[in-house]
């Protein structure tokens, strides 16, 4: 999944870059709904980047996890809730449930693709949300090391051994990643058209992946109940709260308008 991320990343930086260097364009929301501004989303983008940069050099540089695993633990550690819920792994319901993630990961995108003028906008708010998110998930898994579900069953996956993923179960991040893109559309896409009937469409539909996706880490064995319960709040709080403070500079904000001549601040009171 991180490989996964970091391969689309690049994806929203060009979108963005192609967006910025066109003549006149303005780096704030055309429709008066969303605005960017450099203080705001440096604060996001730069906390997203440092939550990700903390982890990495924790786990991959100074590689302070034991992550060693010696033997089957008893199903009798687990709490009554999460042990009814367990499973054994399965690596078809694995990997259908990182196709569903790809899937709701490109669902904002094409909807801002309706309209274009918007996309650098929805695009940097996004790619904060996922940063968020992700740094979040994973400095959580450090901290946290918990072992997942398919370790409690003879037949665990040895790949997962010797990558370490067999002892990040909690939080779910692929259940914060789906929850964290249904509450983004769902609240951009009621922001710019808060009178269509599409809105409830789209958030049942987002919404549905999500819970799916939940559904689908418990039943292949890589996460607790409680995993994905944690995972569906976080992932909705940060779908929410990144687009919602981008609503706070629409009457007060400053325009910042790059084009081939230059950079220039207009303040708009």
């Amino acid at each position: 999944m991180k490989k996964f991320l970091l391969a689309i990343f690049p994806l929203f930086f060009i979108s963005f870059t192609a967006h910025t260097y066109s003549p006149n364009f303005k780096w704030l929301g055309s429709d008066n709904t969303f605005k960017i501004d450099p203080l705001t989303d440096g604060i996001l983008f730069g906390t997203g980047v440092a939550l990700n940069g903390t982890e990495f050099l924790l786990d991959n540089i100074l590689d302070l996890n034991d992550n060693t695993f010696s033997s089957i633990p008893s199903k009798d550690t687990i709490n009554s809730f999460d042990r009814y819920f367990m499973n054994d792994y399965s690596k078809t319901i694995d990997i259908s449930s990182d196709v569903l993630v790809g899937f709701a990961f490109a669902s904002p995108l094409l909807f801002s693709a309706t309209n274009l003028k918007e996309l650098p906008t929805i695009t940097i708010m996004y790619l904060e949300t996922l940063l968020l998110a992700k740094g979040t998930v994973d400095n959580l898994k450090f901290f946290a090391s918990r072992t997942r579900p398919y370790m409690y069953y003879e037949n665990y996956p040895q790949e997962f051994i010797e990558d370490g993923d067999w002892c990040k179960s909690w939080p779910s991040g692929h259940t914060t990643y789906t929850f964290a893109t249904a509450a983004f559309l769902t609240y951009t896409f009621s922001k710019y058209n808060p009178d269509s009937n599409w809105k409830y469409v789209i958030s049942g539909a987002s919404y549905a992946i999500a819970i799916s996706v939940g559904a689908m880490r418990i039943a292949s064995g890589c996460h607790f109940a409680t995993d994905v319960l944690t995972g569906a709040i976080i992932g909705t709080a940060w779908g929410f709260l990144v687009p919602y403070l981008h609503t706070l500079k629409v009457n007060n904000s400053s325009s910042l308008s790059i084009t081939p001549t230059g950079f220039y601040l207009t303040k708009r009171l």
